[in-house]
């Protein structure tokens, strides 16, 4: 049985970023005890690092949809949970790389490992429960139609009948 990839739809996905946001607080804080800087970015952007990789992503428009591509190679569908709301989306998983003795001596390593935190904000309102995901060579796709009101493909509401002259 193929391993698909769990699709909430929410309200809102505050609740979410703004614990994220108290975790990378809470580190910045611990990295500037630890090295004695004060730069408060230096410490935030550090710790989200050490907190959390963010994949590279692409937003486009295609006909009435919104078309969100993601970089997340290495992760398995169940290993990622994304969160829709109307106007935004949000991608978290979590992943380990790791070496072992049998790997050989590892010179360089870029590959990503921890949680993966993204989140994309729509520039129009999307239908939260009709999109739709897709993760292929390492590409996360989810496609997301458009809410009535932005769609070009009819009206968004019901003609109104026309008005009869008056005599």
């Amino acid at each position: 049985m193929p391993r698909a990839i769990r699709v909430r739809t929410v309200d809102s996905i505050t609740p979410e970023i703004d614990a994220f946001h108290h975790q990378v607080r809470q580190r910045a804080y611990e990295l500037s005890r630890a090295n004695g800087s004060y730069d408060p970015s230096d410490n935030w952007l550090r710790a989200e690092r050490d907190l959390s990789w963010r994949p590279a992503v692409e937003l486009r428009r295609k006909d009435d949809a919104f078309v969100v591509i993601a970089a997340i190679a290495g992760l398995e569908p169940d290993q990622v949970e994304i969160a829709v709301t109307p106007t935004d989306v949000l991608v978290q998983g979590d992943t380990a790389h790791l070496h072992t003795g049998d790997d050989g001596e590892v010179h360089l390593c870029e590959f990503h490992r921890g949680r993966l935190f993204r989140s994309v904000h729509f520039p129009q309102p999307i239908e939260p429960d009709l999109a739709k995901v897709e993760l292929k060579n390492g590409l996360l796709r989810i496609t997301a139609p458009l809410a009535a009101a932005g769609r070009t493909d009819g009206p968004a509401e019901k003609p109104r009948p026309a008005r009869k002259k008056k005599s």
